[in-house]
Formats: C-alpha cells, structure tokens, sequence
C-alpha cells in the first residue's frame, strides 16, 4: 500500500512539471489547417496535469462548425495529439428551380457550405433562404434526408422538391410522384414496382403516382 501511495504522489507530483513538448494533429487523413493547429499550440508548454482534453474538444467544435468531431488527448512522450473529423454533404439544396446560389448540408442537417457543382442530390427548398452556414435546419428538414438521398440513388430524379411535408420529384419518364417525409423504403418499392409494371408491359407510364396514404393513388 505504501508503495502504491508513493508511486501515485511520484505521478502527481512528477505530472506538474511535465509539459506539453509535441503537438500532433490530424483532419481526416489531411495535416491540420494553420488556424487549428495554431489552437491546439496555446497549449504547449503546458503541465500535462493542467491540460483538459474535453474543453479542447468542446472549444474546436464550437470554433469550426464544418467539425463532425473532436478527440484530444494525451500521448506518450508528452505529446498533445488530436483527431477532427470533418462534417461531409449529403445534399445540395436551393430555394428555386431557377436559383444559382444554394447550400450544401449534411446527414445531421448542418449547413457546411455554399452549393458547388458535383454529383449530389439538388433539392429545391424555398425556405433555405432564411439560413445560412453554421445553422442547423429543423427537424422536419432533417427527416427528409435520407428520404432524399435514397430516391436520388434508386431513380435518379430530374428534380426534387420538399414542400408541406412531402417530396416531390420527377423521374425521368416524367413522372410526378408525391412522397411523404416520413414515408418508409416499403413505399419506394412500390413505386419501383409500378413502374417497372408500366415498362414491361409495354402501358403509358403514369403521369402523376401519390405514395402519401396507404394505397397509391395514380393517374394517367
């Protein structure tokens, strides 16, 4: 027991003049921008005892709202090592089919940028305009998006647009379909399996199919 005691006094005591002598960053698989790097720097010199790993976290977050997340932490030899992951776009969403400018969001529905030209999903969403980056939308924004993401995957939609709690959208045959935000991947492969009905049958495709109550309703 005495030894116990003696050797945790050596690391406490011996911890208060120990100082942070290396930095370590990384973001992604990429070396630390300048401006973090620089933060995480306030911090050398310092006595390991002194440092708190989890108000460096919570201060890079609050600091960098393109951060997913944060791990800080203490290695050997006297190294002050951080993690960040960085936040990445789902979608690109505009408030018209006409607009230019738009922005780019995450599966979380954080706001990580202005709209760039690429192979994500386009959602038309007129009230995007009243956000910018940094914001989080709310939460019935949020539920649509992997709604949003797997109608984009399945049938490559002409356009998409999410309006009083549904999306719309068209395929490429030109059909309209309304689907619920909230709507299941079941009523997806009814849509599929109507339209794949119209195909191999050589029948009109439907103009318009409403996936929004138990039954679809279609019409031609």
């Amino acid at each position: 027991l005495l030894v116990f005691i003696g050797l945790a006094g050596l690391i406490y005591w011996g911890s208060k003049y120990l100082t942070i002598q290396t930095i370590s960053c990384q973001v992604d698989d990429s070396a630390c921008p300048p401006d973090v790097f620089a933060e995480l720097s306030r911090n050398y010199g310092k006595s390991v005892s002194a440092v708190r790993p989890a108000e460096i976290e919570e201060k890079l977050l609050k600091a960098d709202f393109r951060l997913k997340s944060a791990k800080v932490g203490l290695r050997f030899p006297l190294t002050l090592k951080a993690e960040l992951k960085t936040r990445v776009p789902v979608i690109q969403v505009i408030p018209s089919n006409n607009s230019i400018k738009g922005l780019l969001i995450d599966n979380q529905g954080r706001i990580i940028g202005e709209r760039e030209s690429g192979e994500l999903p386009l959602v038309i969403w007129d009230e995007i305009v009243l956000f910018r980056s940094g914001n989080d939308l709310p939460d019935e924004f949020v539920a649509s998006i992997p709604v949003l993401a797997e109608i984009y995957v399945r049938f490559a939609p002409v356009s998409m647009e999410v309006v009083n709690g549904m999306v719309i959208f068209f395929m490429p045959e030109k059909i309209k379909v309304k689907f619920p935000v909230t709507g299941s991947a079941d009523k997806l492969e009814t849509l599929q399996l109507l339209v794949n009905q119209a195909r191999i049958g050589n029948q009109p495709v439907p103009k318009e199919i409403d996936l929004r109550f138990n039954y679809p309703v279609i019409k031609n």
